[in-house]
């Protein structure tokens, strides 16, 4: 929290001073942003939310005891040589107030929560639950071999305990030498969630509902951040492709945006994708785009559909995690946006002609034959017998008892 700003928010109300004394609670989610993520997983538990972003934070606690502690764990911390921020002083002493059993976050990446669990981790259980692909991590080597960052982000990088997708995230911990301690291969906590809403709902999905589904990567300003000069163009060419191979074979095609319609970023969306198309492709993409009501719209496109189509968004890695079938191509000159494993279901650098071969032969194959040489496992571990909430959930308990 940038001092100045606190104060501000304070003097506008927007931020209110609390003076009471914090309870204690066996569970704490670290970011707020966290919770439609958690939402199933911790429906059975009591928990509080520890806000850490500054447009969230509504209140903070300056009890007698709070501040007393804040300054008892300033000394603490200085005299034992630990780097801290202000903020992370702050948040480490309403942690250790708290006092939970575990502290947990599907905000992987977040640079404080790792900040946080590197002080605390020999006294409290850290989770962090992985959102989406790790590219960041990737994107982090690339800026600092190049020079396009002063920042070694990965360095600072600590998860005690990573709830991730498959064996490629422990690979790339070890390639980029992330301090990352245990690695507990579960799945995908988005598609968990997509299908336990399903249940709950006790809705059904139309299986083959659309022939195809283009997944939206919007890459803006992609090209000058890491100093490339295809990535923006490799992504709008995808969309291209797919839609003229829909429309010369007259497939059901069903764009899944990435943002709700009433949101700025969804002009950005659209505009950044009619740069690439003629105006019958805008048309053709803006009429057959699925509306983004809820955070599960780009589910039920994708695992309607036959085929999806990308580059190397998460969405990719979630529907061959279930056994059915994608077509990741890179078309950029970004090595870092190679799918993680070859195959059928990969094609690179290709031309029109490469790519219709390619996608013609996905839909026609059956699926066995689709994935007897793919290790799917690699990039989605999926469990026909529990779920990853299920999973998630049994280690949280054996930490409560």
């Amino acid at each position: 929290m940038k001092l100045f700003n606190l104060f501000n928010f304070i003097i506008e109300k927007r931020i209110k001073i609390k003076f009471s004394k914090l309870q204690n609670k066996n569970i704490l989610v670290f970011d707020g942003v966290s919770n439609p993520d958690l939402e199933f997983l911790l429906e059975e538990f009591d928990f509080i939310v520890l806000e850490n972003r500054f447009e969230r934070i509504k209140e903070i606690n300056l009890s007698p005891r709070t501040l007393f502690k804040i300054i008892e764990n300033f000394f603490h911390l200085a005299l034992n040589r630990k780097s801290f921020s202000l903020s992370n002083l702050y948040f480490y002493t309403i942690i250790k107030i708290i006092n939970p059993k575990v502290v947990i976050t599907s905000i992987d990446n977040s640079l404080q929560f790792h900040q946080l669990a590197k002080l605390l981790h020999n006294e409290i259980i850290f989770f962090a639950i992985q959102n989406a692909n790790r590219l960041d991590y990737l994107n982090n080597e690339y800026s600092k071999k190049n020079n396009l960052s002063n920042i070694d982000y990965n360095a600072q990088l600590f998860i005690p305990n990573f709830f991730c997708f498959g064996y490629i995230e422990e690979k790339l911990a070890k390639k980029l030498n992330l301090n990352i301690k245990k690695f507990f291969k579960y799945g995908s906590i988005r598609s968990a969630n997509f299908f336990y809403y399903l249940k709950k709902e006790k809705l059904r999905l139309s299986k083959n509902l659309y022939d195809i589904c283009l997944i939206s990567e919007l890459v803006c300003g992609f090209n000058k951040k890491y100093q490339k000069k295809r990535i923006e163009e490799g992504v709008g060419i995808i969309a291209r492709y797919t839609i003229k191979f829909a429309i010369e074979r007259n497939l059901k095609f069903i764009f899944a945006s990435k943002y709700s319609d009433n949101s700025k970023w969804h002009s950005r969306e659209i505009d950044f994708y009619k740069k690439y198309l003629n105006q019958r492709e805008q048309n053709y993409l803006i009429n057959n785009l699925n509306k983004n009501e809820n955070k599960f719209s780009s589910y039920f496109a994708i695992f309607q559909s036959k085929v999806a189509v990308g580059c190397q968004s998460t969405l990719l890695r979630d529907k061959i995690g279930f056994h059915e079938k994608i077509l990741s191509c890179n078309l950029t000159d970004y090595e870092n946006y190679d799918f993680p494993i070859n195959g059928i279901c990969t094609l690179n650098k290709c031309n029109y002609d490469e790519f219709s071969s390619r996608l013609r032969e996905i839909l026609t194959i059956d699926n066995h034959d689709y994935f007897k040489n793919l290790n799917t496992d690699l990039v989605m571990t999926f469990d026909e017998n529990i779920s990853m909430l299920d999973r998630i959930k049994l280690k949280i308990r054996e930490n409560l008892n």
